[in-house]
């Protein structure tokens, strides 16, 4: 279906080669995370160097892939297009990646983690994580969901193959295969699997322009970029998502860690891989619940466990008790890449998602940085990880209460705010809780129904396009009609347009906001009837 009609569009072969690519995307970025903490280790000791240094390699690679999203993040997404920056970042972070194998000293390994970060997030994490966003306009949650469960392919590798790899060739033959199949990664998914958008195959996302309150009112609702950017529920948002992310960073030191509770590689390997295979359930759970219980809930729940998991690794020992804790560990692992596009939506609306999406996303590599090193500094200074891991268990509790502020105060900031008032429009800007037309050298004669986005991502602007998609001029006057009956229902009726001056043929005037219904009736004066509830406008 192709989203021309009231209904919503349905869900195609294409649209499920997405999630697959999505998810291979992720599977990559979940391997490269973990691969981290197995091979960094034995690299610090070739090259005589502390762990919490060669943790910096980490900390360099995910800072700057949070700089590059955060800079440049909506450029990547809407301007290159997330087809070409997967092929082209991934093709580039693999080479990179290989060259981490000839390093000899710190300076060396620092350098190759900044090559590494330029495009390596943005390409793997972020275009996984954009791609669900701009395909499926309904179910983003359980959609993230599947991917983030292909994604523990990558974890299974990293925890099944990878010891195996580097216990039989060293980090170095390590980081090669990482290299390499983050080439053939990128290359399959970028020529065979995924698209951009939709537009690109003449198809639609998934649940567009479905008759409910979500579509035609949160999608085009909100607060601008520039005024969420300066809200205390933004702070608050950004700094939790950080630190939770810190936290989870965790996983990059479950080698030594696990070594502290009587576990060898291999039996750690064989929890890294439990991790990845509970996380298929687990992403499908946690995706479910904030769909069915909201942000709040699902926040609440991971935080919880994630305060009994690291409370189990702190106070036993030996494979079974910590394989429950790897059980509890499951759920709020995977949150930060589910919860983040979803809560970044409910807070502040779908007006400026995309443009806020790039630092939202930032928040994941910024906390890795941040974390890996720190998780380091205890077990250098003490000889154990137990400090962290208090410290952690009361941070979590703090980032519960950060994270959930903004998700309960955050939509009062636009979900009540008064309309705006008509006024002159240029192409990128949106108004709120208005319907309005552009008229451009015709008069609209109200007829069949016919929804038509205005932007090629379902992202907020004002109607700028025909349904021939001809672009109308930056300088058209945006004029705010049937304001008084925008209560009367969800579906706008309108026909199509007659020339005034004869000079312009135009079939169909495509619009973006819905809200009134009008129903025609017939009118005496010739002029289009506006609703049943009133009479015809006089006309001028």
């Amino acid at each position: 279906m192709n989203g021309t009609t009231g209904r919503p569009a349905g869900i195609t072969a294409r649209h499920w080669m997405i999630v697959v690519g999505s998810g291979l995307l992720m599977a990559m970025a979940v391997m490269l995370f973990l691969a981290s903490g197995l091979m960094l280790p034995p690299l610090a000791e070739s090259i005589g160097a502390g762990l919490s240094q060669v943790m910096v390699f980490v900390s360099i690679n995910f800072i700057t892939g949070a700089v590059v999203m955060t800079a440049a993040g909506p450029f990547l997404t809407q301007r290159v297009g997330l087809r070409p920056l997967v092929i082209a970042g991934g093709a580039f972070t693999g080479a990179c990646l290989f060259a981490v194998s000839l390093v000899g000293d710190l300076t060396q390994l620092y350098l190759a983690a900044f090559a590494a970060g330029l495009l390596g997030t943005a390409s793997l994490q972020m275009s996984g994580t954009a791609l669900i966003n701009e395909w499926f306009a309904r179910s983003r949650g359980l959609m993230l969901g599947l991917v983030m469960s292909i994604g523990g392919i990558g974890g299974l590798f990293a925890g099944a193959v990878l010891p195996q790899v580097v216990l039989s060739g060293g980090w170095q033959l390590g980081f090669q295969v990482l290299g390499g199949l983050t080439v053939a990664v990128a290359l399959l998914c970028g020529v065979f699997l995924i698209r951009s958008r939709p537009s690109d195959v003449g198809l639609t996302a998934y649940g567009a322009h479905a008759e409910d309150h979500e579509l035609h009112t949160a999608s085009v609702a909100g607060l601008p970029a520039a005024t969420a950017l300066k809200t205390p529920q933004f702070a608050a948002l950004v700094l939790g998502l950080t630190l939770w992310n810190a936290l989870m960073a965790v996983q990059q030191h479950f080698a030594p860690l696990m070594a502290e509770r009587g576990l060898d590689l291999v039996a750690t390997g064989s929890l890294i891989s439990l991790l990845s295979i509970l996380a298929i359930g687990s992403t499908l759970l946690f995706g479910g619940i904030s769909d069915r219980a909201g942000p709040l809930v699902a926040i609440i729940l991971s935080g919880l466990l994630l305060v009994v998991a690291l409370a189990t690794m702190l106070l036993t020992a030996g494979y079974w008790p910590q394989a429950a804790a790897i059980l509890l560990f499951s759920i709020p692992a995977v949150t930060p890449p589910i919860i983040t596009p979803i809560v970044l939506r409910h807070v502040f609306g779908g007006r400026a998602f995309a443009s806020l999406l790039g630092v939202a996303m930032a928040t994941m590599p910024a906390g890795v940085a941040l974390g890996s090193p720190l998780w380091g500094v205890p077990k250098d200074a003490t000889g154990s990880y137990d400090t962290a891991i208090m410290v952690a268990i009361g941070l979590t509790v703090a980032i519960v209460g950060l994270v959930s502020y903004a998700v309960i105060t955050g939509p009062r900031l636009w979900r009540t705010a008064p309309p705006t008032t008509p006024r002159r429009a240029a192409s990128g800007q949106a108004h709120e809780q208005l319907f309005q037309l552009f008229l451009a050298g015709c008069s609209l004669m109200p007829g069949q129904a016919f929804p038509q986005p205005g932007g090629q991502d379902l992202e907020p602007r004002p109607v700028d396009r025909f349904r021939d998609r001809g672009q109308l001029s930056d300088h058209v006057l945006a004029v705010a009609a049937v304001l008084d009956h925008r209560d009367h229902g969800p579906q706008l009726t309108l026909g199509s347009p007659e020339s005034v001056d004869h000079g312009t043929h135009l079939s169909f005037i495509g619009f973006h906001q819905m809200i009134s219904p009008l129903r025609p009736r017939a009118s005496t004066s010739g002029w289009p009837a506006r609703c049943q509830a009133c009479s015809p406008p006089e006309r001028e």
